[in-house]
């Protein structure tokens, strides 16, 4: 199981968040994405990351979850 987690890391993008949408986990390819450093991402939540005019859609939806 190990190996296809890693695997899956490696090829795709990783990001995981807590119920408030902050941003607990993500992998490298991630970073190389966005061009964060990991100290800055440990500070961002999702709604950081979106265009301003989707944030009250999303948030809407996210309120949801």
């Amino acid at each position: 199981m190990e190996g296809i987690i890693n695997s899956v890391d490696r090829s795709g993008i990783k990001l995981e968040l807590d119920i408030s949408g902050n941003i607990i986990d993500h992998n490298e390819t991630f970073e190389s994405l966005f061009g964060y450093s990991q100290k800055e991402i440990s500070s961002l939540t999702i709604f950081d990351l979106m265009d301003s005019l989707e944030v009250d859609s999303f948030s809407s939806k996210w309120d949801t979850i």
